[in-house]
């Protein structure tokens, strides 16, 4: 609740079985399972970070090992059994269905995050989230319901799909209809609650757009790479769902802010909590302050401002008109200036219009280069907010964007 203040509690009631349950009901944990010592080595390592201590960062590190090792294990032992057959595989405790058990999953997911904070490389929990990808999709969408600790998993770590996506240059498992369908029934279970949350409603509407942006940057770097002709043909159908896409994102961008501005503001964050609570101060307990909802609503906001300036910059590759380039431009500008951050997220943020767009880009190289802001030079420790700003701000906040003009 500490390192992931925002994510944790703006989310804790979207399920019915929270990270934190499904920890304490597994009481003291067994020694052979990857959860349990993937728990106990994130914990560790926390600890050790807030004490200073290189004892517990230590025996952080060894337990990260067994977990590591207990994983393989679970995961050599899978039976590949239909996902709809009910059959729980892997290593004990949680009943996720499908391939893989929410216990084995879960661990996988406590591992990358281990190596978010601790990696030799900017790679490293990369190489954990592949396996993560795959365990998803065997599962499938359905294995991932709000009523069962499958639904905690999804949402907790999709943020890093993003991020990964991006990074990898690939397009987004997210964005397969069965998975923004999930996100659809998080918006419809919410709207139904009686304290429901506005900024859940708006949060999932602006994930099912986000998650597209790794897909469309694919697209349009093989869209540069193609002949002449072929740029011809696809150009037209890719830059009006780039459109849409932006036009999306940018009537979030103000919906958030309005309701930010009316409802969201440092001292009423009423929009998100039932206003027949009492008072609102304080009701929360807990090593969190209240004023997380201003956290939760920033970063959400600055994820997707920087959203919508890489689907700028991707319209700029595709429109040869100047009027509309001198636009996007402005726009580009203008959310950069407004997010002090953005301003370290992005280099060379000017898009000047090319004489060159119209000529073969096939042997020239892609101008968009993607930087991962997860390195161990730029990381910070196990016991701060990091990783919960890069999961909140869509994943946005671990890549850095370059631009060469």
């Amino acid at each position: 609740m500490v390192a992931w203040p925002c994510l944790f509690t703006c989310t804790e009631k979207s399920t019915q079985i929270s990270w934190v349950t499904y920890a304490v009901s597994r009481g003291a944990g067994e020694d052979g399972n990857a959860f349990d010592l993937g728990l106990r080595s994130i914990t560790c390592s926390f600890m050790g970070a807030v004490a200073n201590d290189q004892t517990l960062i230590n025996v952080g590190r060894q337990l990260y090992g067994k977990s590591l090792r207990c994983l393989a294990s679970n995961l050599s032992k899978l039976q590949h059994a239909p996902s709809k057959s009910g059959k729980k595989c892997g290593g004990g405790g949680g009943g996720g269905g499908g391939y893989v058990d929410e216990a084995v999953l879960a661990g996988a997911v406590l591992l990358s995050v281990y190596e978010m904070h601790h990696g030799a490389s900017a790679e490293a929990w990369l190489h954990h989230h592949t396996g993560i990808i795959e365990m998803m999709r065997l599962r499938g969408a359905e294995s991932h319901t709000m009523t069962d600790f499958g639904g905690a998993i999804y949402i907790a770590y999709r943020g890093f799909f993003i991020t990964a996506s991006l990074l990898k240059g690939e397009a987004c498992l997210l964005e397969q209809r069965e998975w923004q369908a999930m996100s659809e029934r998080i918006e419809a279970e919410n709207a139904r609650r009686p304290d429901s949350s506005v900024f859940t409603e708006i949060a999932e509407r602006a994930f099912r757009e986000m998650v597209k942006l790794p897909g469309m940057l694919k697209r349009v770097k093989e869209l540069w790479e193609m002949p002449p002709v072929n740029q011809f043909l696809v150009r037209p159908q890719l830059k009006q769902e780039l459109a849409a896409v932006r036009a999306a994102l940018r009537g979030l961008h103000a919906e958030l802010g309005i309701t930010v501005a009316t409802h969201g503001g440092p001292n009423n964050p009423a929009a998100t909590i039932s206003p027949h609570q009492g008072d609102r101060k304080e009701m929360f307990v807990g090593p969190v302050s209240y004023k997380f909802f201003d956290g939760f609503s920033a970063l959400a906001i600055r994820g997707i401002r920087s959203g919508i300036v890489l689907v700028d910059h991707l319209l700029l590759l595709l429109t040869p008109e100047m009027d509309v380039r001198q636009v996007v431009h402005e726009e580009i500008q203008t959310l950069s200036r407004d997010d002090g951050l953005t301003n370290h997220s992005f280099a060379g943020s000017e898009a000047r219009p090319s004489p060159l767009f119209m000529m073969d880009t096939s042997k020239r190289p892609f101008p968009i280069r993607i930087e991962s802001l997860m390195d161990p030079r730029v990381r910070q420790g196990p016991n701060t907010a990091w990783t919960d700003g890069i999961a909140t701000s869509y994943g946005m906040l671990g890549v850095r964007i370059h631009v060469d003009h």
